[in-house]
């Protein structure tokens, strides 16, 4: 089936959100290392010399990269050999969806000689998406128009980790890893239109995962400290089935994201 002026238009659109967005990625990322290196420049002797120990709390901005992946099984359709592998190939999908973040964080260090423990806790906003549609294609059996419509969504993240790290030179490099909690949401709809099958499905819910990774903080002053973090993490998969409303017919969904962050942080030493 050729597409039509109106889909080559949409593609275009949706071809140039893409772009733009993974340049205000860029852009965002290169302030941010810039920022870092400005206020690491500014550092003091008196900050380089400060003790880690206590209770901070701060604010980070960054960007997010996802790998969604969403796996479609026929429950229902076994009496037609056709059916499964059709729906199984037409209706999983993948893709990598980008956003910026944004959230606070708080935590605290307990040094010892030359070494660093600490408890850290963050929230942050995130919008992470990723949406997929095949337009309508024929199936292998009856050659209707099917078409298949999935939207998997990361609204918001926390974690809850531990850190260990290492004073050197007036920064703490430092590796970290606990739990990771995330507000998922995902759709699905495969619509035969000739026939009228419609079949709908949705979950929302808090997923619980991993999440691990490593940063270097400076101090600023006595208060004030200024750091990157990376930080990768997984959600696991959130399973749910949809249903045809005029039919038995069903499939069963399984979405699931992980992803990565880079971000800016600025602390307050308490």
């Amino acid at each position: 089936m050729h597409e039509s002026s109106l889909d080559l238009m949409k593609r275009s659109g949706r071809s140039r959100r893409l772009t733009l967005r993974f340049a205000q990625l860029k852009e965002l990322l290169v302030a941010t290392g810039a920022l870092v290196a400005a206020l690491c420049a500014a550092s003091t002797a008196e900050a380089q010399s400060s003790n880690w120990s206590g209770f901070y709390l701060g604010g980070n901005i960054g960007g997010a990269w996802g790998s969604q992946r969403t796996d479609v099984q026929a429950a229902d359709w076994l009496y037609d050999p056709l059916f499964p592998p059709f729906i199984a190939s037409a209706g999983s999908s993948k893709s990598s969806p980008s956003n910026f973040t944004g959230g606070a964080q708080a935590g605290w260090n307990w040094q010892s000689q030359g070494f660093v423990w600490g408890l850290e806790g963050d929230i942050r906003a995130l919008s992470l998406a990723s949406h997929s549609d095949t337009g309508y294609i024929k199936d292998p059996y009856f050659q209707a128009d099917s078409r298949f419509l999935e939207m998997t969504k990361i609204e918001w993240l926390a974690t809850l980790r531990g850190r260990a790290g290492i004073p050197l030179g007036g920064a703490l490099l430092y590796g970290t890893a606990g739990l990771a909690f995330g507000a998922v949401k995902s759709t699905y709809n495969y619509n035969v239109l000739y026939y009228g099958y419609d079949s709908h499905g949705a979950a929302s819910t808090v997923a619980t995962g991993w999440t691990a990774g490593a940063g270097v903080e400076l101090p600023l002053s006595a208060k004030w400290t200024v750091g990157v973090q990376y930080l990768r993490f997984d959600l696991g998969s959130v399973n749910y089935q949809s249903k045809d409303k005029a039919s038995f017919y069903h499939e069963k969904i399984s979405a699931s994201m992980l992803g990565d962050l880079v971000t800016a942080t600025l602390n307050y030493r308490f």
